[in-house]
């Protein structure tokens, strides 16, 4: 909803002020769950994400999604080994960004 966006684009403005960042990752996501969706999709949302100025999205969608074996018991619950995974790819995405920011 347009409040929604007006309250995230308020919160990102908050942390900006202050001299923090504010990086965007997509969500894990079950590699089968992913055979409806469509790539124009979840680069629409990447777009709108990213239209709220101060977030920087800094992973590739296909990056984030995993195995079915690195989730448990739904495709929000990842099992420990996922979990290692997709930490490594987060940091991977964040020490590559900094870096492009000569941070």
């Amino acid at each position: 909803s347009l409040e929604a966006e007006d309250a995230l684009a308020s919160l990102v403005s908050s942390i900006t002020e202050k001299g923090g960042s504010v990086y965007f990752s997509f969500a894990a996501m079950q590699r089968s769950g992913m055979a409806n969706v469509q790539e124009a999709e979840v680069l629409a949302f990447e777009e709108m994400i990213e239209s709220v100025p101060g977030i920087i999205s800094i992973s590739d969608y296909q990056d984030c999604i995993y195995d079915d074996d690195c989730f448990y018991d739904s495709a929000w619950h990842m099992t420990n080994e996922g979990a290692r995974e997709r930490t490594e790819q987060v940091a991977k995405d964040i020490l590559a960004r900094l870096a492009k920011e000569g941070k």
